[in-house]
């Protein structure tokens, strides 16, 4: 069986994406054994087994769709936002992967240099983080500010 070649190439930005995902994260864990907890970057102990299903499911969506993807979509026909072809799907995994591979590698100071915008997907999920912990415990929130 031939693959198209438009999906050979989202094929391997996946697979060298997808391989290096999980080897930025052990390798940070391993080579960062004192701060591995940092990994959580601030979130409660008490929400991390959440977080944890949410990444469960998130990864199986992930599987799911690309699936999908791969051996449902005629490569030739595919229209995504109606302007771009079957390569807008390469372009966005390239971008959601690689980002994801190489963030474990940014050094902590430098995370305190970038231009405030640089942080605002983190920046959003803040005020969730702290209504949880308020809800939990109050006084834990305030003595941690």
């Amino acid at each position: 069986m031939e693959i198209h070649p438009k999906k050979r190439n989202l094929t391997w930005v996946i697979l060298l994406g997808g391989t290096l995902v999980p080897v930025s994260y052990l390798h940070g864990i391993l080579t960062h054994p004192l701060t591995r907890g940092d990994i959580w970057g601030g979130v409660p102990d008490a929400l991390r087994p959440l977080y944890s299903v949410s990444m469960i499911l998130a990864a199986l969506g992930f599987f799911l769709f690309t699936g999908f993807i791969l051996f449902r979509v005629n490569a030739e026909q595919a229209r995504v936002a109606r302007r771009f072809g079957f390569e807008a799907f390469t372009g966005l995994y390239f971008t959601i992967l690689i980002p994801s591979a190489l963030w474990m590698y940014m050094p902590p100071e430098s995370a305190d240099s970038r231009p405030a915008t640089a942080s605002l997907p983190t920046r959003s999920r803040l005020p969730l983080i702290q209504f949880s912990d308020e809800a939990r415990s109050p006084e834990k929130v305030r003595s941690a500010t």
